[in-house]
């Protein structure tokens, strides 16, 4: 049962708020299948963002994430009870979430910040200050890390941008909808992630993945010497990402 212990008046622009520049590096934790090549326990005393179902391997990392996101109102609604735990209880410092019904109406807290978006992955940017051109959930991460919370080096895992459409055991609801009717989740890092009992939104990974991190590498990572973006996945197919061996990073 979802608590009503974070239902007050709140407005959600003034959540929104930029921090001051970062001296530390932040680690994005998408959950594409390369997440799982990573020693994860190793960030447990680094800045990290991670998403959407990412809750179900915290035990397994060992720590809560920083930052939390979650873009899509499928799965926001079909996890609001966890996430709304995640709100109340966890240490997470913030949470970002796109603006709709399900957001509006559970996720509104003082850590919270809602953002208006659109989707047109030929136009993805970084203006804050209307609706926000995005067009997937760990893009929407490094979207928020720039614009938002002001890192400067940021290193990306688990993005792969590499879905398959069709997944045994996931079948289309009367919404259109994924249903998945099994733990065999060949997309993300478990195979139960979006696993027996979840419902989900279609990919289309085609459209609003792949071309979308090349539109936003190309505008604003490619010739901008004031930030470092690495790519930590040698498979995944966002290898125009300068690359960075995890193994090779001195974490403490």
């Amino acid at each position: 049962m979802i608590s009503k212990s974070i239902y007050f008046p709140w407005d959600w622009k003034a959540k929104y708020k930029q921090e001051k520049i970062k001296d530390q590096p932040l680690f994005i934790l998408a959950s594409g299948p390369s997440l799982k090549d990573h020693d994860l326990s190793k960030l447990k005393n680094q800045h990290t963002m991670a998403f959407n179902r990412s809750f179900i391997a915290y035990d397994d990392w060992g720590f809560q994430p920083t930052y939390y996101s979650a873009l899509d109102h499928v799965v926001n609604n079909d996890n609001k009870n966890e996430i709304v735990k995640l709100i109340e209880n966890s240490k997470i410092k913030r949470f970002f979430f796109s603006k709709d019904e399900v957001s509006k109406k559970y996720f509104r807290s003082s850590k919270t910040t809602i953002i208006d978006i659109s989707s047109d992955p030929k136009n993805v940017n970084l203006d804050f200050s209307q609706k926000l051109n995005v067009a997937n959930t760990g893009l929407f991460g490094l979207q928020v890390a720039l614009g938002v919370l002001n890192y400067k080096e940021i290193y990306l895992l688990g993005c792969d941008a590499s879905y398959k459409e069709n997944v045994p055991g996931v079948v289309k609801n009367d919404k259109g909808e994924y249903y998945s009717n099994r733990d065999l989740d060949v997309n993300h890092f478990r195979q139960d992630y979006f696993g027996k009992g979840t419902t989900y939104n279609v990919p289309k990974s085609k459209i609003f993945h792949l071309p979308a991190w090349k539109v936003f590498y190309d505008s604003y990572i490619k010739n901008n010497n004031e930030l470092s973006v690495y790519n930590c996945s040698k498979t995944g197919k966002l290898q125009f990402f300068d690359f960075k061996d995890y193994q090779s990073l001195n974490l403490k």
